[in-house]
């Protein structure tokens, strides 16, 4: 983790940033991501994000955001995997336990 200066360049390693393809006069295309690293870390990542939706209520309620902008569940399911790895990376470099800033429904 020391290697990396930023979330970004984690996820960028990772291969869950995104790529868009598109050329000065062309109509804007849709972004993909860019897979470019292990695939086998992608997978555990995505499988991570999948139980965190469900049971932490930050990233549930920002899954749900993404939804509800119109974004297909893959998509929205990549950015949640985003914020799981700007989550990993704060409490690896800054050391500070995890607190949820949303308090779960009762």
């Amino acid at each position: 983790m020391d290697r990396f200066a930023s979330p970004e360049k984690l996820t960028a390693y990772i291969g869950v940033d995104v790529r868009v393809r598109e050329s000065g006069t062309s109509i804007r295309g849709k972004g993909r991501i860019t897979k470019r690293g292990n695939a086998y870390l992608r997978h555990m990542l995505f499988n991570a994000a999948f139980i965190a939706r469900q049971y932490n209520p930050e990233l549930k309620a920002y899954f749900t955001k993404k939804t509800g902008e119109g974004k297909h569940y893959l998509s929205a399911m990549c950015a949640v995997e985003r914020k799981l790895i700007h989550l990993i990376y704060a409490v690896w470099k800054r050391a500070p336990p995890y607190e949820s800033r949303i308090s779960p429904a009762t």
